[in-house]
């Protein structure tokens, strides 16, 4: 009768301790996105602009200019000797200390977090589950929308409000990153489909529907109806390309992911992810943290220009919410 009891009383305190848990999780998220935040504050302080989404940081003249912004404010979360490992040698983006963690880059609620990623050629990368924003844009090159693209950008420009603008979010890395097909997964989070009919075909138009309503496999909500072949969400820290360490606000919050091709791709749709309930972290430029639900409003996620958006974004508050300067409303 005793155990009987004890049973009982366990089974009831489970659920209370694991959301205790998540709560901590969640607070710890915030706040390394917080100190990430922080850390371009204290960057644009000493060089009045914001990072290239490409920085060039390695003195290896083939890929040391494939670094992200995630690269360059190392020495403002006191990881300077990585960051001069990186600008006194020869190393690419993947290879020497891109295979340290950097705890300021990882939230605890994301499960492969802490493990390293094997790639080809005997690469092997630390990850990271804190993204940047590309705001409503869904192209490396050309991308004026957001706070981080090719051109340099000052908090000047953030003519919509830094309280109204995304900054960076949660996303969660890919859990078996690897050039072998026999290992490749099809988890939605994580994952990345490969379908190029999500570009129109004329001009800069995106298709987000296309990726949101057939990109999950029909008998498994979980399962992408394939896996691109060479894009692994979070899987490397300090690589360049959208796939990795970037998302757009475009699709909304844990919604599948899709590029415009099969391998390492310039473009496509990378919304946030967590294993949060309901919705993702995300960081304003006025580093605030807010929770973004899932179903925040995308304006029924129409065709548009995926490039070169002008004036108000086309996908409604979460769209607003990442442009730095499309003159509309938003509110976390």
């Amino acid at each position: 009768m005793v155990i009987a009891i004890i049973g009982v009383l366990i089974a009831l305190l489970l659920p209370a301790v694991q959301a205790a848990r998540e709560a901590a999780r969640r607070m710890q998220c915030s706040n390394h996105m917080k100190q990430f935040t922080l850390a371009f504050h204290n960057y644009h302080n000493d060089y009045n602009s914001l990072p290239s989404i490409v920085c060039w940081v390695s003195k290896n003249t083939t890929y040391g200019n494939q670094f992200n912004p995630h690269a360059v404010i190392l020495p403002y979360i006191e990881m300077t000797a990585m960051y001069e490992e990186f600008r006194n040698s020869t190393y690419d983006c993947n290879a020497g200390p891109a295979r340290i963690p950097v705890s300021t880059f990882l939230c605890p609620s994301e499960p492969n977090a802490k493990t390293l990623a094997d790639w080809e050629n005997g690469y092997v990368t630390a990850r990271a589950s804190i993204a940047t924003s590309m705001g409503d844009c869904g192209r490396l090159q050309d991308n004026k929308r957001g706070p981080f693209n090719q051109y340099y950008k000052s908090f000047a420009d953030v003519t919509d409000g830094t309280s109204n603008t995304v900054f960076c979010s949660e996303l969660v890395t890919a859990d078996a990153p690897t050039f072998s097909a026999a290992q490749q997964t099809r988890a939605v989070k994580g994952g990345v489909m490969a379908k190029a009919d999500i570009y129109a075909g004329t001009g800069t138009n995106g298709r987000p529907s296309k990726c949101m309503n057939e990109a999950r496999d029909s008998t498994d909500p979980n399962l992408l109806v394939s896996q691109a072949k060479n894009v692994w969400r979070g899987s490397r820290q300090f690589h360049r390309l959208i796939g990795y360490m970037n998302f757009n606000t475009i699709l909304p919050p844990n919604a599948p992911s899709c590029s415009g091709s099969d391998s390492d791709d310039i473009w496509g749709f990378y919304p946030p992810q967590s294993y949060h309930t309901g919705g993702v972290n995300v960081g304003y430029i006025d580093g605030s943290i807010h929770f973004i639900s899932d179903t925040i409003d995308t304006n029924g996620l129409p065709q548009g220009d995926v490039y070169n958006t002008q004036g108000a974004s086309p996908w409604g508050v979460w769209g607003a919410a990442g442009s730095i300067a499309g003159g509309e409303p938003s509110t976390p």
